[in-house]
């Protein structure tokens, strides 16, 4: 309620005050009750508030399609609710920007209302269209709020908010790899060129590990980003490049590479600074396929040369 009173307190006979304080008190509908002391207030506006519509907690989330135009569909627990939103961000988006996306309006964030097909609203069988409202969308760390405040086809408020990770078209570059072998062209000693791909082949790089000049495999241990490949270190050599929406990375210095060993089963996790400010972490589970080379033999598979024959002396 506003602190504008002066209307109505002539209507309560407080216009005029005198030597005493007087006060005006304002009962609630709820019953309760708040106290205003005259000497602070000028004017009473009573307006009506609309209650609002209960909030749907959206526990899913999908991401149909991706880059400037992107998808949301949010979904409770049950299914029973459904929020589709056609969203459109900057032209050169790599991943969802946060902001207030305004359903209907033409130019900056915003929630495309033109074709029902895309942005809805679900509940149970019953499917609407979106007449306006808003989507806000925040992010603090990994995770995003998004709070969609919408007015529906007929007139019906809604109201649904998810918070969680994104699975997709996140601010964070993560990817699970699914097949990993070695460059078989010769590399210098104790350097092991990984290439890597995703399932989907929407991701593929190589990770160039710099090790124990004697070692004959990658070995197991914690690797760090450096441009001294020293053992322990990955190269400059190494890139990540992803084709939707595109990408052309390099790991910058923070970037920490754990590889654990059990038999000839790899767990690689390689958590990424990348060179364009983002982050992410792509991880990797099975064999190495092929087989590494090098350009020298490494020292401990070195054949000594064969002694000189000497024919005894009779």
């Amino acid at each position: 309620m506003s602190k504008n009173y002066k209307t109505l307190l002539f209507a309560f006979g407080l216009g005029t005050l005198g030597a005493a304080a007087q006060s005006v008190t304002v009962v609630l509908n709820d019953g309760t009750q708040q106290k205003f002391c005259t000497d602070y207030v000028r004017q009473i506006t009573i307006e009506e508030v609309k209650p609002q519509a209960p909030t749907i907690a959206l526990t899913q989330i999908e991401i149909p399609y991706s880059g400037s135009n992107f998808g949301l569909k949010l979904t409770d627990a049950f299914g029973d609710n459904e929020f589709c939103l056609d969203c459109k961000g900057p032209a050169d988006a790599q991943y969802v920007t946060t902001g207030t996306y305004v359903v209907g309006a033409t130019e900056g964030l915003r929630v495309d209302n033109s074709n029902e097909t895309f942005t809805y609203v679900r509940s149970g069988d019953v499917k609407k269209g979106v007449k306006s409202g808003t989507v806000e969308i925040s992010r603090e760390d990994r995770k995003y709020t998004i709070l969609a405040d919408l007015v529906l086809a007929d007139g019906t408020q809604t109201r649904g908010k998810f918070i969680g990770e994104l699975p997709k078209f996140s601010y964070f570059i993560d990817m699970t790899l699914s097949a990993a072998s070695y460059n078989t062209n010769p590399q210098p000693q104790g350097q092991f060129y990984v290439k890597f791909n995703d399932a989907a082949w929407n991701c593929e790089m190589a990770v160039v590990f710099c090790a124990d000049p004697a070692a004959t495999t990658l070995p197991a241990g914690k690797y760090v980003y450096a441009d001294t490949e020293a053992p322990g270190t990955i190269s400059p050599k190494t890139y990540i490049t992803i084709y939707s929406p595109y990408l052309s990375l390099k790991p910058a210095p923070g970037t920490e590479v754990d590889v654990k060993l059990d038999g000839t089963k790899y767990t690689v996790t390689m958590d990424f600074i990348y060179d364009n400010g983002r982050s992410g972490t792509m991880t990797f589970s099975g064999e190495i396929s092929e087989t590494p080379t090098f350009t020298e033999a490494p020292a401990n598979t070195l054949k000594r040369a064969p002694l000189p024959y000497f024919k005894p002396k009779r």
